[in-house]
């Protein structure tokens, strides 16, 4: 299916521009807080804690607590590719603009003498396909910077450049804001046979975590704070009544000093009174409980709209079980667990187009038998020593015991071999040896590791989002 590249650069139009560029702002915390001017015309406190970034960013941070786990059938050439390809940092990258728009973009392409894939928020980009939803033209649209050059040219007025992907050529185009023409700048074939751009989401919907009644109880969070903060103003703003003096003797300047006596009572943080003479201040008492109960219930909100921990609920220094941690951690694990089934399909088509490349220059394919999202737990290594001996009833194996110890997880097997008799005595539960003074761990866990509690396992076995 050809179409004219004029025709398509006129009707270029970003679905759901306003959409995203509303959770940028959010994100960001560019957004304006909702605050109405005071009933005397002064303006209001403002606080605009970003939510937003706080919720992306806990999710994001879960699941990329370590990179992705590719489990290829042939190792080949695979570690220089990943650092080539900056593929790690590309992940994430696209994981994070799903989590914020709902979708992000990536172009998969041969720069020079490696696979380049690069990863782009949706904003600048149209995507036109087919009945069967391939991609068959994915257009981008950036605005030059002024005073830079492009195609050893001086941008000196408002240039936009446009970016015509299809499954032959990739098409440049400039347009300059007072011409209105469209200028042809290049077209490179790409050999790829099918459009180089692919779409990765997170869910069905194809929209953002970040819902409208997210951003409502952010508006309302705000909101209440910036209010809460104008009521404290405002009783801290407290009148002072001075009785005793006169009217003029408040007003009369002290000749040396220059300054009244209310002045300098200020300045000097006390003051000389008549005998028959008072001091206090005029206060308003505040309702803070009304305000505190208020923000805590929409920060409880939404955290369980947005599947994240708060961390006021998470004990440290030892106080929380460390079940109890992954108790909570739960929810995130299971949301996490659906938008990562949905992200994989995205690398999988990402591999097909890197795949295309290789065979191109006759180099094996890579075969993916799995794609694993590492995540990152908080465990009490204490508890961990303290009851994994009772396993060993289950007719476990001692050196499988040793390695659901975080700290020895990794070790290899010949000095895990070297450790059994050493740890033999505490994984008997007859043992009067006490593991009291092992450190805590912070641990990498995946939907294949053993250390799950019961819970866990029952979902991760038999829930259809596992990204297993």
């Amino acid at each position: 299916m050809q179409i004219d590249h004029i025709t398509l650069l006129q009707n270029f139009k970003v679905d759901n521009l306003d959409y995203f560029q509303k959770r940028a702002s959010f994100y960001d915390g560019k957004n304006v807080v909702p605050v109405e001017d005071k009933i005397d015309g002064s303006r209001p406190s403002f606080s605009n804690f970003s939510w937003v970034k706080l919720i992306c960013d806990q999710l994001a941070g879960f699941v990329f607590a370590d990179v992705i786990d590719y489990n290829l059938e042939d190792k080949l050439d695979f570690v220089d590719f990943r650092k080539e390809s900056t593929l790690d940092i590309t992940d994430s990258q696209s994981y994070a603009r799903c989590l914020l728009y709902g979708s992000s973009i990536e172009t998969v392409l041969y720069n020079e003498d490696h696979i380049e894939i690069k990863s782009y928020d949706p904003m600048n980009w149209q995507l036109i396909r087919d009945e069967f939803d391939n991609i068959i033209y994915a257009i981008y649209k950036m605005r030059l910077p002024l005073n830079s050059f492009y195609n050893d040219q001086y941008v000196t007025k408002q240039t936009d450049l446009y970016i015509i992907f299809d499954d032959t050529n990739i098409t440049k185009y400039t347009k300059n804001a007072r011409d209105k023409k469209f200028n042809l700048v290049s077209q490179i074939p790409h050999k790829m046979t099918q459009t180089p751009v692919i779409e990765l989401n997170i869910n069905d919907s194809g929209y953002s975590i970040i819902s409208d009644n997210i951003l409502q109880d952010v508006n309302n969070f705000n909101v209440t704070k910036s209010l809460f903060l104008d009521d404290v103003k405002y009783n801290n703003n407290s009148l002072l009544v001075i009785t005793g003096f006169q009217q003029n003797q408040e007003e009369e300047k002290d000749p040396e000093t220059g300054k009244t006596p209310v002045q300098e009572a200020v300045q000097e943080k006390h003051i000389f009174l008549p005998p028959d003479g008072d001091a206090k201040f005029l206060t308003k008492g505040a309702d803070n409980a009304k305000y505190e109960s208020l923000i805590d219930l929409l920060r409880q909100d939404l955290h369980a709209m947005s599947s994240t921990i708060d961390a006021k609920d998470i004990s440290v220094a030892g106080v929380s079980s460390g079940i109890a941690l992954m108790l909570k951690f739960e929810v995130l694990a299971n949301a996490s667990n659906k938008f990562c089934s949905y992200f994989k399909l995205g690398i999988q088509k990402r591999f097909e187009l890197v795949n295309i490349i290789r065979n191109r220059f006759s180099q094996p394919e890579y075969i993916l038998n799995s794609i694993s999202f590492i995540y990152k737990f908080s465990t009490d290594e204490i508890e961990v020593w303290q009851n994994i001996g009772k396993l060993k009833d289950l007719g476990v194996p001692v050196e499988e015991l040793i390695k659901l110890i975080p700290s020895l997880r990794n070790m290899n097997l010949d000095l895990l071999k070297k450790a059994e008799d050493i740890v033999k005595p505490v994984l008997d539960p007859n043992s009067d040896i006490q593991m009291n003074n092992t450190p805590a761990n912070t641990t990498p866990m995946s939907s294949d590791n053993q250390m799950m509690t019961k819970s866990q396992m029952n979902v991760a076995q038999s829930s259809p989002l596992n990204p297993r």
